[in-house]
């Protein structure tokens, strides 16, 4: 009998890497997948921090809203944009009189202004559209339109239409002219 010398024989050595080679393509899809969930995740998040970034910018425009006094712009509410005056926040960091303008432009819902340029609120949208509020009580009505220089409605409501569905906002408006 002979004594056996060291080493692997070829088939020991084609298992072995087949192994290692199966080992490291699950590695690599796995590791995939958590780069594709993370990257997902990433984004879902910056949509989301992106429109409550957009409802701040329009909840703080209409609690600014000024109507009734010289040099301000009559409020001009239909059904597919909003104007009128009120505060937006400067680049240099500070609130300044504007006309602000509320409109749905090529799939986005845009915040424009005197002191500003146009700011995107919310992007992928098919449609927005704006109703406003009578007054108050279990009779109230929503309108279309809306046209005065001495006065605003109770609330503004914005109805946008996504892929994902009707998200609908709510902006009550303080005190009127």
């Amino acid at each position: 009998m002979k004594p056996r010398r060291g080493g692997f024989t070829l088939i020991e050595l084609l298992v072995a890497m087949t192994v290692a080679a199966t080992v490291l393509l699950l590695a690599r899809v796995l590791f995939s997948a958590t780069v594709d969930a993370t990257s997902r995740v990433e984004a879902v998040s910056a949509e989301a921090e992106s429109d409550a970034a957009g409802r701040r910018w329009m909840d703080e425009a209409f609690r600014s809203l000024e109507i009734g006094r010289p040099g301000d712009a009559p409020f001009d509410g239909v059904t597919d944009a909003v104007r009128f005056t009120g505060y937006l926040w400067t680049p240099a960091g500070w609130p300044e009189r504007s006309l602000i303008e509320l409109r749905a432009s090529t799939g986005r819902l845009l915040l424009a202004g005197d002191s500003i340029r146009p700011i995107v609120l919310r992007q992928n949208i098919k449609s927005a559209s704006f109703d406003y509020l009578l007054d108050l009580g279990a009779d109230a009505r929503w309108v279309g339109a809306w046209h005065s220089p001495v006065s605003a409605p109770m609330a503004v409501r914005v109805r946008l239409v996504s892929a994902s569905g009707v998200d609908t906002l709510l902006f009550v408006i303080g005190a009127r002219g």
